[in-house]
Order: C-alpha cells, then sequence, then structure tokens
C-alpha cells in the first residue's frame, strides 16, 4: 500500500464553523492515481486506539495507527506549502508525539524514564519516588 494524505482546506461556511477548515483524507496510491477513486478513509483528529470510539483509520490500520498517521503526516509537512495547513499538520503532529513517546523527563532528578501508564501519567522516576517513600517511613 502506498499511502499518502489528500488535504483539501474549506472556509467555514456554517453558522457552527468559524475560519478555514482543513480536512486529511488518506488515499492508496496503488489503488487509482485519481483522488476519488483511491480514498480510504478520513484522518481523525485524535489517533488513539485505546479511545471508546473507533474510526474507520484505527479499523483499518489498528495498533499502528499513531505511528503511520505520524509519519503520514511529517511527509506531507514536508510537501505542503501553505502557511494554515502547515499549522494544523503541526498541531497534529505535537498531539501524536505525546501518545508515541512515552518517554518523560523527572520532575526531582531530571533523568527520562519510560512510563507506559494510559491513565495518569506519573511525572517522577521510580527512583524519587523510592527516596520519597523512605523518608517518610
Amino acid at each position: 500500500m502506498d499511502l499518502e494524505l489528500y488535504i483539501t482546506k474549506r472556509y467555514g461556511l456554517k453558522y457552527r464553523s468559524k475560519g478555514i477548515q482543513v480536512k486529511f483524507a488518506v488515499v492508496d496510491k496503488d489503488k487509482s492515481p485519481n483522488y476519488p477513486q483511491n480514498f480510504l478513509c478520513m484522518l481523525p483528529r485524535k489517533i488513539d486506539p485505546n479511545l471508546k470510539i473507533k474510526h474507520k483509520f484505527i479499523d483499518l490500520f489498528g495498533s499502528e495507527s499513531p505511528k503511520l498517521a505520524y509519519n503520514l503526516l511529517k511527509e506531507a509537512l514536508d510537501n505542503e506549502e501553505d502557511t494554515e495547513v502547515i499549522k494544523d499538520i503541526r498541531s497534529r503532529i505535537k498531539e501524536l508525539e505525546s501518545i508515541i513517546s512515552h518517554d518523560i523527563k523527572c520532575r526531582l532528578c531530571g533523568k527520562t524514564f519510560s512510563n507506559k501508564r494510559n491513565y495518569k501519567r506519573s511525572r517522577i522516576c521510580s527512583e524519587c519516588k523510592n527516596r520519597i517513600y523512605q523518608e517518610n517511613n
């Protein structure tokens, strides 16, 4: 599969929408060279396989979807020239980086540590936690 993003920019015409809307469609270049025939799905704003709401993109690519979306957005960022679209791509990349990387810098000692907990992320490494709890006991 030769995946690529097809980016469209629309101005908000309805009363609820404000400003410019940037839509990202995931297309497969192996199917057809033209847009409507090679459409797979839309790229959702939040890409997290652990969410209750399943988007078509997550159904198609599963747990690989955050990394794939990150790579597609990076490739689109290199090819894009419109400043508003670049701004939207960068904001999506920033959201995806927090999902992909689990490395966090400790607030006390400054070392980086891996945190794979999905619900409440710790900001203190295990060594500092042990030191704090040993002092209190």
